[in-house]
């Protein structure tokens, strides 16, 4: 099994603000199987950070999910900060991802978001 990752790096969110992403995933890899955020730097808090996140028109992540549950910032393995819907059957093909990432604190948040990719 190939497995690799999609990565869109220095997302900056604004203060009180909302980054919308919306791109299309490799064409080379058949499923969209987990997904992950890495804060820019170690100063970089999340608390306030939540996501949207829909692939090939499926919801992945519900609006107002809190951003910490899938961030890896060294203090738990990666395998446990991805979040895992390998079964799911996530088509990659060209799929679109759309990504909202909504800041509600009074600092900008800068993040790097990816995506695991897999052919069988």
């Amino acid at each position: 099994m190939k497995k690799s990752f999609q990565i869109w790096r220095e997302i900056e969110v604004p203060a009180g603000g909302q980054t919308v992403l919306s791109e299309l995933l490799k064409e080379n890899f058949s499923k969209c199987t987990g997904a992950f955020i890495v804060p820019f730097s170690a100063t970089t808090n999340l608390s306030q950070v939540s996501l949207f996140l829909k692939i090939a028109q499926n919801e992945i992540l519900p609006n107002g999910t809190d951003a910490s549950i899938i961030t890896f910032d060294g203090s738990v393995a990666l395998k446990d900060a991805i979040y895992d819907f390998s079964k799911d059957n996530i088509p990659a093909r060209s799929s679109e991802l759309d990504l909202t990432i909504t800041n509600n604190g009074t600092s900008d948040v800068k993040l790097n978001f990816y995506v695991v990719l897999e052919n069988e």
